[in-house]
């Protein structure tokens, strides 16, 4: 059965190869492709401007602030970015899985909702899970029989705050009673019926945290057990609010305290152009975005703890300053090399395959202009001898050399004979005949020579 296929396939391209259109349809289609993979390689080398839909979450938050930053400064990388408000974590989350906007600023950590088609993109700077109180809560035991507020049901704030209260050994519903106020509900409550506690995760200066220090008389409260949590959430990081962020007299806080650090990531939908997000690194990296958000961005720590994919565009971004002779570099030329003599050598076959077969070398009809050349030979000697004679330049040497010419035209007439092919078979006769005639006229000439 394979023998056969082999053959009928064999057929098909002996046939498709000797039938001159087919090959010229081959050869148009493959220039069209060759056009078409050399257009998109000049296209990719060409500066492009780029697009973008980004995600910092509400408007009241320091990430939605970070995403304006990252929006003016895109304009120096060629890059136009949109700031789209979600509201909460998952909300962006969802949205940048189903590709309604491109990227987004969110904490990663603190859910079990898992959510497809999202790389990612950079790891940002730990937001800090600000633990805001009234005054007569002086620390964690006391938070026990208060309400406590963790945010929109669809906002990671709640998962971390669930999270960090069991962990203090807080069960909600029984030590707490929890309510879902997102920013804008806790700015316009009057402030007796705001809860007693308020977390919020930000980064510094947190303006929840600003508004109800300085317009509602709380607090801060200190976490004291970073570390411990970190063991368990590959979320959480060590964090620390410095003494007198929200207020100077009295000091809010007092002096450092150690909080929960959460994870701040930027990712992407995967579907978004590397190209793209190579320049939105370039903008989140450039020196400009960390002096205005005032945070620190630390490259090397670019991947730390992601929970989605990486990025082909933060992978081009990692190895943008790789030495040119590194040992990655010198395998990629190699693999290049194997890949451009595979390239030429199909070409090259490829190529003969369009040119059709090869021509059939033409085989002269006959073998009568053989003939004919030789028995010119032999009058040519002829009239070689007879010149020699009327000029007395006739001497037994030349009538040998002659001789031995007449000689070798006949052995090669008779050796060229039994595979000649004649249309006039007298052809060789006559110059059998033609070459016994000359050699009896230089005898005669031999003797007349020794007579003198």
């Amino acid at each position: 059965m394979a023998d056969e296929s082999d053959r009928l396939l064999n057929q098909a391209l002996d046939w498709a190869q000797r039938n001159r259109w087919v090959r010229q349809a081959a050869a148009g289609l493959l220039a069209v492709a060759l056009v078409v993979v050399a257009g998109n390689f000049v296209y990719q080398l060409l500066p492009r401007h780029y697009q973008l839909t980004i995600s910092g979450g509400e408007f009241v938050s320091n990430r939605h602030q970070l995403a304006r930053i990252l929006q003016d400064e895109g304009h120096h990388h060629g890059l136009d970015l949109k700031v789209e408000p979600t509201y909460g974590t998952l909300d962006a989350l969802a949205r940048v899985s189903r590709g309604e906007i491109d990227a987004a600023l969110v904490v990663v950590g603190g859910y079990d909702e898992t959510f497809d088609d999202i790389v990612h993109v950079s790891n940002v700077s730990p937001e800090l899970l600000h633990a805001l109180v009234r005054p007569e809560i002086q620390a964690v035991k006391d938070i026990r029989g208060k309400v406590v507020n963790l945010g929109p049901p669809k906002g990671a704030l709640r998962s971390i705050g669930l999270t960090v209260l069991k962990f203090s050994g807080f069960e909600a519903g029984v030590d707490y009673f929890a309510t879902t106020m997102d920013a804008e509900e806790l700015i316009t409550t009057r402030p007796d019926k705001l809860p007693d506690v308020v977390l919020d995760n930000s980064l510094l200066p947190s303006y929840i945290a600003e508004f109800m220090v300085s317009e509602r008389g709380y607090r801060l409260l200190e976490l004291p057990f970073p570390n411990s949590l970190a063991l368990r959430m590959g979320w959480v990081a060590q964090g620390t609010i410095p003494g007198y962020t929200y207020r100077i007299e009295p000091a809010v806080p007092p002096a450092d305290i150690t909080t929960v650090g959460v994870r701040l990531h930027l990712v992407a939908n995967r579907h978004v152009d590397s190209h793209a997000l190579f320049q939105l690194l370039e903008t989140l990296y450039s020196p400009n975005v960390a002096t205005r958000a005032r945070i620190t961005l630390d490259e090397a720590r670019i991947n730390e703890a992601a929970a989605y994919p990486v990025s082909a565009g933060t992978v081009a971004y990692i190895d943008r300053n790789d030495p040119l002779l590194s040992s990655k570099t010198l395998d990629k030329l190699k693999n290049w090399f194997g890949l451009v003599m595979s390239v030429m050598s199909t070409v090259l076959v490829v190529y003969k395959w369009l040119k059709g077969p090869p021509a059939k070398p033409e085989e002269p009809e006959t073998d009568d202009a053989f003939y004919r050349d030789r028995i010119k030979d032999v009058a040519l000697i002829e009239v070689e001898a007879r010149d020699a004679a009327a000029g007395d330049r006739l001497d037994a040497s030349l009538l040998h050399q002659l001789g031995d010419r007449l000689s070798a035209i006949r052995q090669a007439a008779l050796d060229h004979f039994p595979d000649a092919k004649l249309a006039d078979p007298n052809l060789i006769t006559v110059l059998l005949l033609s070459v016994e005639g000359a050699q009896g006229r230089l005898a005669l000439l031999n003797r007349r020579l020794g007579s003198s």
